[in-house]
């Protein structure tokens, strides 16, 4: 009663499978999920049966979740959980819908029986929160804060970019430094 509460409690997707990789568990927000694609019971099904009911998306998700290739017997006598990210996109109510999901597989025995347990998180915020992150890394690796041109770094790549897509034509590079220079910035401060 109370583990049947937690798992409808979990904020997640979560799955569990039999030996014959039939689905004997799914909780509601799984449910709920695949029940946007078709109204057929996942209860009993393979994920290939399941698959073929549902759109190519939903289907490609699905199967990447509850992947074949990791059998029961590689997930029990591996040390480790299985982990991944996937990537599911939904464009069927005309506008394009994006998330990303972290998958974790384990492999347990219960009651002498083998199952394949599945738990799914949404982490669409966290991974776009992290690629804006990123670019904002990105820009303030390639241009400098004070100038806005590019940075250092930023001309090297740049400049070896153009070395390797361009044969036989000569460049010339022409660095100049000004003496003393950080007298200004003492005297006047770094953003005169």
């Amino acid at each position: 009663m109370i583990e049947q509460f937690l798992l409808e409690a979990f904020p997640g997707f979560f799955s569990i499978r039999n030996k014959n990789y039939e689905i004997i568990y799914l909780n509601n927000n799984f449910k709920e999920w695949i029940s946007q694609y078709t109204d057929v019971e996942p209860l009993g099904k393979t994920n290939h049966e399941l698959a073929a009911l549902v759109p190519f998306n939903v289907a490609s998700t699905f199967l990447q979740c509850h992947d074949l290739s990791v059998c029961w017997e590689k997930t029990c006598k591996s040390t480790e959980n299985l982990k991944k990210i996937i990537l599911f996109e939904d464009d069927s109510e005309g506008q394009e819908n994006i998330q990303y999901f972290d998958v974790l597989k384990c492999g347990l025995e219960v009651e002498g029986e083998p199952h394949i347990f599945t738990i799914c998180y949404d982490i669409t915020d966290m991974y776009k929160e992290n690629l804006s992150y990123i670019q904002k890394l990105k820009e303030n690796l390639c241009f400098d804060s004070l100038t806005g041109e590019r940075s250092f770094f930023r001309f090297k790549e740049d400049a070896q970019e153009l070395l390797n897509n361009v044969e036989d034509t000569h460049y010339v590079l022409v660095k100049f430094d000004i003496e003393n220079f950080k007298l200004i910035n003492k005297t006047f401060g770094v953003e005169i």
